[in-house]
């Protein structure tokens, strides 16, 4: 498993940003966040609004800045995790190295996926703003488990047992069926609601959390993938 880096952003470059936040649990450990599409994790060229900056804006003044566990792509939705205590984000990145944590997205692709559930591996390198297969690159392994199909679309549950910039956009659209409306490395036409890739569930120890897509009504996911809270067990 790939070490996670951790937000070493100095608080002196993040401008707090004021802006609506979805929490979907908080306790005195971490805060679990709903990223919508769009909005980046981390403050960049161009931009100053983010997650991070978001979360500065609603937490000042805390003894330990809230971090981010793990990243999501820009056009990514789903749980995020942030540290609120520093012993609590070197547990997870123990955890989280040790392969304790599960994680688990939901992906619209276009194409019928021709297979039962298995593995997608592969080796993969970045160069600059893409990642590409190179028999050089770092091993990337998903389970892939088919779950819906409809007009020249199939809805995949995808578990990451590696955690690769781009890892599940990249090994799907080398497959052939690349992600609805990813622009980098689908096809040129973008569906309405953006890019259909979901950070479903995030699961350690005695906790699972769990948060429903904002997908339209017609490519929603069958509600016993979301219904599970917080607080209940890993399957």
């Amino acid at each position: 498993m790939v070490r996670i880096p951790p937000c070493f952003i100095s608080p002196d470059r993040i401008t707090p940003c004021s802006g609506p936040l979805s929490i979907v649990q908080e306790n005195h450990d971490f805060l679990a966040l709903f990223k919508p599409a769009t909005l980046p994790v981390h403050p960049g060229t161009g931009h100053e609004d983010c997650l991070v900056s978001r979360v500065m804006s609603r937490f000042p003044g805390e003894a330990f800045r809230p971090t981010p566990v793990h990243r999501l792509d820009r056009d990514t939705t789903g749980l995020i995790l942030f540290a609120r205590s520093y012993p609590w984000l070197r547990k997870m990145q123990d955890m989280w190295n040790s392969n304790l944590v599960e994680k688990i997205y939901l992906a619209w692709v276009h194409g019928k996926w021709p297979c039962p559930e298995g593995p997608m591996k592969d080796s993969l390198v970045r160069r600059r703003d893409r990642v590409t297969a190179c028999t050089t690159g770092k091993p990337a392994l998903s389970w892939v488990v088919p779950v819906l199909e409809r007009p020249g679309m199939t809805l995949l549950k995808i578990a990451l047992s590696t955690g690769r910039t781009h890892q599940i956009r990249v090994q799907l659209s080398r497959r052939g069926f690349p992600v609805a409306g990813d622009l980098k490395y689908g096809r040129a036409d973008r569906v309405n609601s953006g890019m259909l890739l979901h950070c479903l569930s995030i699961s350690w120890e005695d906790m699972r959390l769990s948060v429903a897509p904002d997908w339209p009504e017609g490519l929603m996911p069958p509600e016993d993938l979301t219904r599970q809270g917080p607080g209940s067990s890993p399957q």
